[in-house]
């Protein structure tokens, strides 16, 4: 049974988000620093896991780490997540070298994987996600594990019933079909984009549009 460490910094400065992993790892290796903003989050992720008896510990420069079973992550993850909700906490899974949170989630959508749920989404975390959804499909097919859609990535209104963006990556074509819908059945979607960048580019216009056009997508037939 594997482990992984959550590692969770509030930063002086907002941090470019191709450099957050690493921001994090130096901040947990420079000099303990504690400030008000720290401990108060300590106190709150603390209570979050206490029932859990998951030891949450100070360390580095304004950082907190969490080290859990690899089978109890995506839990711990939403467990810590309201505590984390009204800052711009950094949060990391150190060992499998992903970005949690990236100083800019939204609660307005969730984002959900085969693997894991936040209750908030981040459009600078988008292709690490593509990358991510990309990965599981290419190693599945690999070995002959599961069938398309080997894993997904869906941005979900939490306001909006029914209104999502979708992805998954096909091996097989090396494209992405992206869905979304608008509400209901007969306002669902689709499109098949060539490219991570391109993918990338569709879900963030949807997250940070108000005028969702449906031209240039194929309306999906459920008959």
């Amino acid at each position: 049974m594997g482990t992984e460490n959550i590692i969770i910094h509030i930063p002086e400065t907002p941090v470019p988000p191709q450099h957050v992993y690493d921001w994090v790892l130096t901040a947990r290796e420079t000099t303990p620093i504690n400030t008000r903003r720290i401990t108060s989050i300590h106190y709150a992720v603390n209570a979050a896991l206490h029932s859990d008896g998951i030891p949450v510990d100070t360390t580095g420069d304004n950082c907190l780490i969490i080290q859990d079973y690899d089978e109890t992550i995506p839990a711990t993850l939403t467990a810590i997540e309201p505590a984390l909700t009204a800052t711009a906490a950094l949060v990391i899974l150190e060992i499998k070298h992903l970005v949690w949170r990236f100083g800019d989630a939204t609660t307005d959508y969730s984002l959900s994987t085969s693997e894991y749920h936040a209750g908030s989404a981040s459009t600078a975390g988008i292709p690490q996600w593509l990358d991510y959804i990309t990965h599981t499909a290419e190693t599945s097919a690999q070995f002959g594990i599961g069938s398309i859609p080997y894993d997904f990535l869906l941005i979900e209104s939490n306001t909006k019933p029914q209104t999502y963006i979708q992805c998954y990556y096909d091996p097989t074509t090396t494209n992405y079909q992206v869905e979304m819908r608008l509400g209901n059945a007969d306002k669902h979607y689709t499109r098949i984009l060539e490219n991570r960048d391109k993918a990338t580019a569709v879900i963030r216009d949807w997250m940070t549009g108000t005028d969702r056009d449906a031209t240039g997508w194929e309306k999906m037939s459920w008959n």
